[in-house]
């Protein structure tokens, strides 16, 4: 099916996504007043109809989703950051290096490399242009991962503790 002229927010799930999502969605489609047979018709008959509807479904998911997010993180070889994401701003700790010698993607490395000259330290505040959950969407399709307190703390404590 083609998503020309489709209304949606964020994406839509994919095929395992939505296999692994089957109950809530047919618990949605219940609530949309869909049972499985007019389902199996709608998908055979209008398929542009049930495509937004898998659509709403998708928006749905990821925005309940992406509501509970609070911890972000990027990682490649010469760049690491990690993102507190609040409502109206999110703060980051960038750490970036030139050098082929420092793997930033391992964060052992960061903790044995924090004081070389090799290593640019840079903190942020970024107001949100967009609402919360689209700025978390981007961040995703950018490359970004889910993250945790700890390792936002961590990286914030080693930074702290080395440079201040």
């Amino acid at each position: 099916m083609k998503k020309e002229n489709i209304k949606i927010k964020y994406r839509l799930l994919n095929d395992k996504e939505l296999s692994e999502l089957k109950e809530e969605f047919t618990q949605f489609l219940i609530i949309q007043g869909i049972h499985n047979d007019e389902w199996t018709e709608l998908n055979k008959n209008d398929p542009k109809k049930a495509l937004q509807i898998v659509a709403v479904f998708s928006d749905t998911v990821l925005e309940k989703s992406y509501s509970k997010v609070k911890y972000l993180e990027y990682k490649s070889k010469s760049f690491f950051s990690v993102f507190e994401i609040g409502d109206h701003s999110s703060k980051v700790l960038k750490i970036s290096t030139t050098t082929e010698s420092i793997n930033l993607a391992e964060k052992n490395n960061i903790e044995q490399n924090i004081l070389s000259n090799n290593i640019k330290i840079q903190r942020g505040e970024k107001k949100h242009n967009k609402e919360r959950g689209m700025e978390i969407h981007q961040l995703i399709f950018q490359g970004c991962s889910f993250s945790s307190e700890e390792t936002w703390s961590h990286i914030n404590k080693l930074i702290n503790h080395h440079i201040d």
